[in-house]
């Protein structure tokens, strides 16, 4: 999405990325095509989900088509090499992460001539949770030396 909006004039003014490997490193994945049951396992298998909303049929009803879709998207993704992004890249992750190793997450380096910088904390996929009010930091730091001008 930002090469595409780089090649259209409207290119982001940095790009964050959270608890995903580069673009570059593709996985053959294929929680998408699991049934429900399969699907809900790889949930667990995360904890990041609250188990009642694991256990609310109608909640899981409305929610697995999105996130199946999701999956689907990220999973099916195919990776074509180009120019590297003219805008900063900041990578947040976890240091336990089962879906992005450290390597992975590293490799948006090789995507941007504009400066990297990225962010480890402790946890899995949902580090997030734990180390928001850091992240915002970052976040707010970054975007505030873009309004003043500086990149």
């Amino acid at each position: 999405m930002a090469r595409l909006m780089e090649a259209r004039g409207a290119a982001p003014v940095h790009l964050f990325a959270s608890g995903r490997r580069a673009p570059s490193r593709p996985r053959h994945e294929t929680v998408h095509l699991r049934d429900d049951e399969g699907m809900l396992a790889e949930l667990r298998l995360l904890s990041g989900t609250d188990p009642r909303v694991l256990g609310d049929e109608e909640v899981l009803r409305m929610s697995l088509p999105a996130i199946r879709g999701d999956y689907r998207a990220a999973e099916t993704y195919v990776y074509e090499p180009g120019p590297a992004l003219s805008c900063p890249i900041t990578v947040f992750t976890g240091d336990d992460d089962p879906k992005v190793t450290l390597d992975e997450a590293r490799a948006w380096e090789e995507h941007t001539d504009a400066g990297f910088a990225m962010h480890t904390y402790a946890g899995g996929h949902f580090f997030l949770s734990n180390h928001q009010t850091a992240m915002l930091k970052i976040i707010s730091d970054r975007l505030a030396t873009v309004t003043t001008g500086s990149r």
